[in-house]
């Protein structure tokens, strides 16, 4: 196929040229012109094989020269690099030590920044907690009648108590078309005519006018009648006895006194609050050292007392535990050396003191307000809110703590809006009619505002919350919202007064009585005073006479004014 690439004569050209190359191997004369080249080249190549290894050795000492050179240089470098690390490596050495005594300093730094922090922490919550205490502090040296339930009676020296009302510009005394209020006339037992002068018996400078003026002088005498009753003996033949008329009962000891002298030393020693000895004294004096008592005798009468008021009280007891509604509060006193604790229920004409151990639970057991199934009255004691099927709490009591609000929380303004609520719907209240209604949609404003500042002191308190030392405030705003109906329960019933006033007033009774004895020797003595105490001051209610009542007592004869009507006059001697 490659024939059919070229021409003929180039082919022949090639044929040529090969047949003269192989005529020049026959005859040798190639043999000697390779053999000429041959040598040239050996020549050649020796030659150059010396410049070679001339070369290589210049290469080898050149290398040699220049790595030891370069070694030289490699090794002052390193030298170079060496002390120039070991430079670095001290300074950074430097620097580590130096950063770390930096970050020492300010580990040091901070770990004081945080002491301090904590001390400042620390000193803020103490002076914060200080200044809690001394707030509270402030409030119970602020504490008085008039910002809690503190009584008058214990704030020593305390200024004079308002009576509430407000002025009206007039002048004191009797106003005009006031009714005359003198002192009450009696029915004369003498009269005495007093004889003009003589010179008003001259008709021609004095005329009569027909008319009498009259003045009345009351007398006070104090008689004390002795009666000997005398029965002759008689000795039995048979036996020997003597025998004699019986005497009249009550008649035991060879002198007697009745219930006259009895109910005297007893409204003195326990009503009048006059001691034992001042009762005699007194006794004796009045009747001219006819009447002399003992001790003894004066002390016993607490007792004879109480039992002979037994059944009244039990029946006082049973009236008020169907009472509608009815006040309880606490009250206390001293009794050999410890706190005396007396329970007070009441209503408007009937008291019952009991003497009982302590407060509380144990102190409402076996009274009356255990049992009574209406409405109770009392302020904010955890014993008594739970009685009866209604509730009212005082609202004298609140606006008192309200007050204490305003005086402790100056921040706050739930506490003057809500006083002024209560004050408000009170006055509604009082302001009524014995016959007039309440009126719904009044009641219904005062319940809205009621409810409404409630909850924004609520949400007062979440804003600033109260602190650990005075949460007197917080805790009657939580109860405020949490039940209304126990303060507003007088707005939709007028048989339910807004406050418990009326306990208070009895259970001031009691104080006056037990600062006066200045304490009860035994628990028993303390539970004849209660029991004298509920008798004298449920009859001073009802109007009775005194004197009267207590003697019929001693008599034996005092159950008719159980079951007489409260109304009913009692005679004003009883022989």
């Amino acid at each position: 196929m490659l024939l059919g690439f070229k021409t003929r004569s180039a082919y022949e050209e090639i044929i040529a040229g090969l047949r003269n190359q192989i005529h020049a191997l026959q005859s040798g004369a190639a043999y000697q012109e390779m053999e000429a080249k041959l040598k040239s080249a050996l020549h050649t190549i020796n030659r150059l094989e010396k410049q070679i290894e001339s070369t290589k050795r210049q290469c080898e000492k050149y290398i040699s020269n220049m790595a030891d050179k370069w070694i030289d240089a490699m090794e002052t470098v390193r030298q170079e690099t060496e002390k120039t690390l070991a430079q670095k490596d001290a300074e950074l050495q430097k620097m580590a030590i130096a950063v770390q005594r930096a970050e020492e300093k300010c580990k040091a730094e901070h770990d004081e920044k945080v002491e301090a922090l904590k001390l400042y922490k620390a000193e803020q919550a103490a002076h914060q907690d200080t200044k809690d205490k001394l707030a509270a502090l402030q409030a119970k040296l602020s504490r008085d009648y008039t910002n809690s339930a503190k009584s008058s009676s214990a704030s020593p020296n305390h200024p004079h108590i308002p009576n509430g009302r407000h002025p009206t510009g007039k002048k004191r005394g009797a106003q005009l078309k006031h009714d005359f209020h003198g002192r009450k006339r009696m029915e004369p037992t003498n009269t005495v005519k007093l004889t003009p002068p003589a010179e008003f018996l001259d008709t021609t400078k004095y005329k009569p006018t027909g008319h009498t003026r009259t003045k009345q002088l009351i007398c006070l005498r104090i008689a004390v009648e002795a009666t000997d009753y005398v029965a002759d003996e008689y000795r039995n033949l048979e036996t020997g006895s003597v025998v004699h008329a019986p005497f009249p009962e009550g008649l035991k000891d060879d002198v007697t006194y009745d219930s006259s002298v009895k109910a005297a030393a007893y409204l003195l020693n326990h009503h009048c609050h006059a001691s034992i000895d001042k009762t005699i004294s007194f006794l004796r004096e009045v009747s001219h050292g006819a009447i002399h008592l003992s001790k003894g005798f004066v002390n016993g009468l607490g007792k004879e007392f109480s039992t002979m008021t037994k059944e009244e009280r039990d029946q006082l007891f049973l009236s008020l535990s169907i009472a509608p509604v009815l006040h309880v509060d606490f009250t206390f006193s001293r009794c050999d050396g410890k706190t005396a604790t007396a329970a007070v229920t009441c209503t408007e004409n009937t008291v019952l003191y009991q003497s009982r151990e302590s407060k509380g639970d144990k102190g409402v057991k076996d009274t009356p307000a255990e049992i009574n199934p209406n409405t109770i009255v009392s302020d904010h004691e955890a014993s008594l809110v739970k009685l009866g099927s209604r509730h009212q709490e005082c609202n004298g009591h609140v606006i008192r703590y309200l007050i204490g609000s305003e005086q402790n929380e100056t921040n706050l303004d739930w506490a003057s809006k809500m006083e002024e609520v209560i004050q408000n719907a009170i006055h509604y209240r009082n302001s009524l009619a014995k016959d007039e209604p309440l009126d719904p949609e009044k009641v219904k404003a005062f319940e809205a505002q009621f409810m409404k500042i409630a909850e924004d002191g609520m949400k007062e308190y979440e804003n600033e919350p109260p602190t650990d030392y005075y949460r007197d405030g917080f805790n009657l705003c939580k109860r405020l919202s949490e039940k209304p109906e126990d303060y507003l329960l007088f707005l939709h019933d007028k048989d339910v007064p807004p406050t418990n006033n009326l306990a208070e007033r009895m259970a001031r009774d009691y104080k006056r009585a037990s600062a006066a004895s200045m304490g009860y020797r035994s628990a028993t003595a303390h539970s004849f005073f209660c029991d004298g105490l509920s008798m004298i001051k449920t009859h001073l209610l009802r109007g009775d006479n005194l004197f009267d009542y207590v003697c019929d007592c001693f008599r034996g004869n005092a159950m008719h004014y159980c079951t007489s009507d409260e109304n009913d006059a009692h005679p004003q001697s009883l022989g």
